[in-house]
């Protein structure tokens, strides 16, 4: 990419090769469209991947960035940022569990 963006920091031109695994493709878009609004020229490759071929693929500067995990061992090499937090919670219709029929019950797994 430090190739291709080759126009200038306030309107780069080139393509940037993005990794993701297949949990964080529903983000892609969230994080493309802003660039590609405000970078125009850019152009975006993205791949779908699992987290051992993404790190890969960047130590061998075939992608620019990855999106996986951050609890991994593997990760003491890059640069990261947190995008978000996950949190999961159970659900049923009430009628299955009469437990999540009661309005305000929250669980706290922390």
């Amino acid at each position: 990419m430090c190739q291709e963006a080759s126009a200038s920091e306030r309107n780069p031109v080139g393509t940037l090769r993005l990794g993701a695994i297949p949990t964080t493709l529903a983000l892609v878009p969230l994080l493309t469209e802003s660039c590609l609004q405000q970078f125009p020229r850019m152009r975006h490759e993205i791949h779908t991947l699992s987290a051992t071929e993404s790190l890969q693929r960047i130590r061998d500067f075939e992608l620019d960035i990855g999106l996986s995990y951050l609890e991994d061992n593997r990760l003491g090499d890059f640069v990261t940022v947190p995008l978000f937090r996950e949190r999961y919670v159970p659900g049923s219709a009430a009628s299955c569990w009469p437990y999540f029929g009661r309005r305000g019950r929250v669980f706290n797994n922390q």
